[in-house]
């Protein structure tokens, strides 16, 4: 720059002189992008700080990728899963999660910032302020996330390339995740803990509820779309593919969870509804006892099950009734049937092997699904032990 020390209004200028067409101009990635006359340096400055993160992102100036903002992809993605929701293709639950990284990425960006501006830089900041705030696994589904909205907006022609994420927005490797899990203590209740929270629950419906969780993997989720018909009654099976994903589920119903469910469905409340009427669970105003929106959910059991586990204090802090799958997946692997467990759980390994194998309903299936209910159940309450008992295993 020595040779346009008399042109540059100062040392540290950002643009160069070009003299023959009398303009400034800055080189990005090999390309020269022209700001103004040189007779105004702060004309042309300014205006390259204007079209800076969008010559960075997109390699052109903000007048010629100027299209929708942050906040107006946003918008449309969440049109787009709200018709998701509403012919069941997602869950209330997966709408509030894009919902919640919809938010994330306004607050982060900016929601006036064209969407085909976003920096790497930018991507980096959050990237580092995800890293503070969360463990590696809500990190990942995060970053996860945020791409995803991206992706769409790429998808839909509304951003010409995907943005340059860069290596500081990258979701943690396998072996992270590893470490980390590998550092906290066991999330999981011990039996004479599991049959204390089913001894003193209560309401009939959270009893039934701790039950389906432990006998089957339930959460609160699975319980507030359990309908009557996807039980059979006479033999003790619930059947019906897993709300949350279609995977197909089926398992056997101890005797217990069978006579809490019948209780459960003999002193059900009037349902506020007619959509509601063939739900087993339901509150005392008629109401599913999980509901959410795209900005708020509500769960009946959430509250009552983090009530009593703190009142008899057991467990794992921050343990919900979702913490009861882990017990039904683990102790659940003891009758070394892992593709029967999954059937349980409602698990997709994605093996190739899951599209050639059927489920038959037949008498060896049963026995399959009744080994796994077995060896949950006698873990739950020893040989010889009795209900109520605080003997340990």
């Amino acid at each position: 720059m020595e040779r346009f020390a008399g042109i540059l209004p100062r040392e540290d200028f950002p643009l160069s002189p070009h003299l023959p067409t009398n303009r400034w101009y800055k080189t990005v990635r090999g390309i020269r992008h022209y700001f103004g006359s040189l007779d105004d340096p702060d004309g042309a400055l300014a205006e390259w700080l204007r079209h800076k993160d969008a010559i960075h992102a997109t390699g052109q100036k903000l007048d010629e990728t100027e299209g929708f903002t942050v906040a107006q992809v946003c918008a449309r993605f969440m049109a787009v899963k709200s018709e998701d929701l509403a012919c069941g293709a997602i869950s209330a639950r997966t709408i509030q999660d894009w919902q919640g990284t919809c938010e994330l990425v306004v607050r982060s960006f900016g929601k006036s910032t064209p969407a085909a501006c976003v920096t790497t830089e930018r991507f980096a900041a959050l990237g580092s302020a995800l890293k503070k705030r969360y463990g590696p696994v809500r990190r990942a589904n995060e970053i996860g996330r945020v791409k995803g909205v991206f992706r769409f907006a790429f998808e839909e022609g509304i951003i010409p390339t995907l943005p340059r994420y860069g290596k500081r927005f990258q979701r943690p490797g396998k072996d992270v995740v590893r470490r980390h899990r590998a550092k906290q203590p066991a999330r999981i209740f011990t039996a004479s803990e599991v049959r204390r929270l089913i001894d003193r629950a209560g309401d009939i419906r959270l009893q039934a509820a701790i039950l389906l969780g432990v006998n089957g993997g339930f959460g609160a989720s699975d319980c507030s779309t359990l309908q009557e018909d996807h039980i059979d009654w006479n033999h003790g099976f619930y059947d019906h593919a897993r709300a949350k994903t279609g995977v197909p589920r089926r398992f056997k119903l101890w005797p217990e969870t069978v006579e809490a469910l019948r209780q459960v469905v003999g002193e059900r409340p009037i349902p506020a509804a007619r959509e509601h009427a063939g739900l087993v669970f339901i509150t005392n105003r008629g109401l599913p006892v999980v509901r959410v929106t795209r900005t708020s959910r509500t769960d009946y059991f959430s509250v009552q099950f983090t009530t009593l586990r703190r009142s008899l204090k057991i467990g794992p802090e921050g343990a919900g009734l979702y913490t009861l799958r882990r017990l039904t997946e683990t102790i659940g692997g003891r009758a070394k049937d892992q593709a029967a467990l999954d059937y349980v759980m409602g698990h997709s390994s994605g093996h190739i092997s899951e599209q050639y194998r059927e489920w038959l309903h037949d008498d060896s299936e049963d026995a399959r699904l009744q080994d796994i209910a077995d060896v949950i159940h006698d873990w739950v309450w020893p040989e010889g032990g009795e209900h109520g008992g605080d003997a340990d295993e």
